[in-house]
């Protein structure tokens, strides 16, 4: 998994975000925990989640 950090804002590889999204699913309501273990909202956690399932953000 890869994660860049430049200053204030990081980047993940779209494999690093498959990964936290695979986690997100885990458990019943594990958005926001898994949003808070990584360092991002649980509003980018849900953009990547309805991008990652191919429905229009």
């Amino acid at each position: 998994m890869e994660i860049v950090d430049s200053g204030r804002r990081r980047r993940f590889s779209n494999e690093a975000k498959r990964a936290i999204v695979a986690e997100s699913y885990s458990a019943p309501r594990q958005v926001t925990g898994t949003a808070r273990r990584h360092g991002i909202t649980r509003f980018q956690l849900n953009d990547w989640r309805k991008k990652i399932a191919g429905r229009p953000p």
